[in-house]
């Protein structure tokens, strides 16, 4: 093979399907991807994928290159397992939004007891398992990226919320906007004023801020809300449960610091 790296294209449009997923998960451009999977078609004078629909499906041939990417991949992981340039004890995870404010910020203290040699290092920029960008991610539903070890370790309870000065005088309601693909159900609120949201925001902070000064409600974590002594429960309203999910990609399953943290998730359930 001329170009080893086209194999990393290779298995990006195998495991995520479209030109633009695959591309995303590289942090580059379909029109990239599309390079080098036909600089593999040229190379070999064959097909590497064929198109159904909206999605890439590789040929016979291709799921051959797909499996030698993939086993080229894990060998590389393991070895960067043992030698890795990134300092001992620093973990890399990827964590939605609101699992930043509702799980994270609960547990700090008891993580940092539990892991004392750890560093967490902690972004809310998506990134990718499957291609090493972070060592664990955080989410409200189990990803469906390639060969990841997926286990749901907590869950959170939202109820609707009010400064209780403001009962039973509210004048509107607060919109939790979610990045795409997590999901809050708030028809309730909706429902309750039969009107759009007097604002839209993301973030519990600033959103729990806001209805500690104006006479509005919303969707909170009623461990992050229940802190406050000015905030109660809008009486007759529902209660959503957040999951909270923990991955790691298949190869790092028996990584000592991921397991550590794995371990310590069992204990706060």
């Amino acid at each position: 093979m001329q170009n080893w790296q086209d194999l990393i294209y290779c298995l990006a449009l195998a495991e995520y399907k479209t030109m633009s997923k695959a591309a995303k998960a590289l942090r580059t451009n379909a029109t990239t991807v599309s390079r080098h999977i036909n600089n593999l078609a040229e190379t070999y004078q064959k097909p590497i994928f064929v198109k159904n629909g909206q999605e890439w499906t590789p040929t016979e041939f291709g799921q051959q290159l797909v499996e030698i990417a993939k086993n080229t991949k894990t060998n590389i992981d393991e070895i960067e397992t043992d030698t890795s340039t990134v300092p001992a004890g620093t973990l890399r995870i990827y964590s939605e939004m609101r699992l930043m404010q509702a799980f994270f910020t609960q547990n700090w203290r008891a993580a940092l007891r539990a892991v004392p040699n750890i560093n967490l290092h902690i972004s809310i920029n998506p990134s990718s398992l499957a291609f090493g960008e972070v060592d664990m991610t955080f989410t409200c539903e189990p990803p469906n990226e390639g060969r990841l070890v997926r286990k749901k370790v907590a869950s959170t309870e939202y109820a609707v919320f009010a400064n209780k000065a403001f009962f039973p005088n509210l004048e509107g309601w607060i919109e939790l906007i979610d990045q795409p693909g997590q999901k809050i159900d708030q028809s309730f609120l909706k429902d309750n004023f039969e009107a759009p949201p007097r604002i839209a925001l993301q973030g519990l902070n600033m959103a729990l801020k806001a209805i500690q000064e104006l006479p509005y409600m919303v969707m909170l974590p009623r461990s992050l809300a229940n802190q406050f002594d000015d905030l109660g429960e809008v009486p007759n309203s529902p209660v959503f449960i957040d999951s909270v999910w923990a991955s790691c990609h298949e190869s790092r399953r028996n990584d000592p610091i991921i397991r550590s943290v794995f371990n310590w998730l069992e204990t706060i359930k």
